[in-house]
């Protein structure tokens, strides 16, 4: 599914009137976690007003029976959790324009959102350019790590994944939705063959093993999860230095609201505390600066280890449904490589790794 450059001119006109034409227009690329062949999105820049919008575009979603488990969330979905985040965090994310998820005008769903800063670019190739200072870099991560918490702070009543019908039989407990979730990728890859039944056999015997400890029953609020989160979503701002021998300044000007995969569920399923993450910096913002640290006891690092193989089970899952349908292509394989390459290690250290 590719939008073209009229439609999107079609939508933004309709939107914020003829004189909005398109001076640039690209998709913008992602190789890491949150990439979805399900979801695209663009960037548009509007010359006459120095503008910039966002349109993500969704095919129509799959029926819920489908798949079995970790369906993407529609972009209905996506833009209440949107008015969710930007009404009672300080995440900063883009501002809501026009939806349209009726296929009257186009083959496609379609939120059309307005970027705060035009000339943002993402945290990951900041990074990778050597663009940032150490101190430029920390303090990015301070923000971001309080922009976590704050996302955090988002609960519910249930455990699960949004818009899903509660069952009253296990979404009030963690670990028993975790478990239900977790099986549910594992029996469509056993299925499919995507990989080997030992490796099945081994992470069903230690998830027993972790179920009988109790490992995963710490976590007691549902608390709003960004799944696939990483730097790529995240876009800075750099700004003049304030005066002469400074650094520019730096600060996060919104992230992409890649949130067709989040979970009301334990808040350190968060990408973003995947080892050898988080920073210091993040985590002490996180922490808001109270000190200490997120992970203190040998079983919340075999936990996190848990939620490092759910999120490498999600990927796998995702490849095999895009490649069915026809949609792999260099990003589907970049992830692909990423999650057979870490999902044999976790287990493997899962086999011994401390429970109690």
């Amino acid at each position: 599914m590719d939008v073209t450059r009229q439609q999107a001119q079609n939508i933004v006109a309709q939107t914020e009137g003829d004189d909005a034409v398109i001076e640039q227009f690209h998709e913008i690329c992602n190789k890491r976690f949150s990439y979805t062949s399900s979801i695209r999105f663009y960037k548009i820049d509007i010359g006459t007003s120095n503008a910039s919008y966002l349109l993500a575009a969704a095919h129509k979603t799959p029926d819920s029976k489908s798949f079995s488990a970790m369906q993407p969330l529609s972009l209905g979905k996506i833009r209440d959790l949107l008015s969710e985040i930007s009404n009672n965090t300080k995440m900063p994310v883009p501002g809501l324009r026009s939806f349209d998820d009726s296929l009257a005008q186009y083959p496609f769903h379609y939120l059309l959102l307005r970027l705060p800063s035009p000339n943002a670019q993402s945290l990951s190739s900041l990074r990778s350019s050597g663009a940032l200072t150490p101190q430029q870099d920390a303090l990015l991560d301070l923000k971001l790590g309080t922009f976590i918490h704050s996302m955090h702070l988002l609960q519910n009543d249930w455990f699960g994944v949004p818009g899903t019908q509660p069952d009253e039989e296990v979404c009030y407990s963690w670990q028993d939705t975790f478990m239900l979730l977790l099986d549910g990728l594992l029996c469509e890859l056993e299925s499919s063959g995507e990989i080997q039944k030992t490796l099945v056999e081994d992470i069903r015997r230690y998830l027993s093993r972790a179920i009988g400890s109790f490992l995963f029953e710490d976590a007691e609020v549902p608390t709003f999860v960004w799944l696939t989160g990483s730097a790529d979503d995240v876009y800075v701002q750099i700004s003049e230095p304030c005066g002469p021998n400074q650094e520019a300044r730096v600060d996060i000007a919104y992230v992409l609201p890649t949130f067709d995969r989040v979970v009301w569920g334990d808040p350190m399923l968060e990408a973003f505390f995947m080892p050898p993450g988080p920073s210091k910096a993040l985590e002490e913002g996180y922490l808001e600066g109270e000190g200490g640290t997120l992970i203190i006891f040998p079983r919340q690092r075999t936990k996190r280890m848990w939620y490092t193989v759910f999120l490498a089970l999600v990927i796998l899952v995702e490849v095999r449904r895009d490649i069915e349908k026809g949609e792999g292509d260099d990003r589907t394989h970049h992830k692909l490589h990423w999650a057979r390459e870490i999902l044999p290690g976790c287990v493997e250290a899962l086999k011994g790794a401390p429970c109690h």
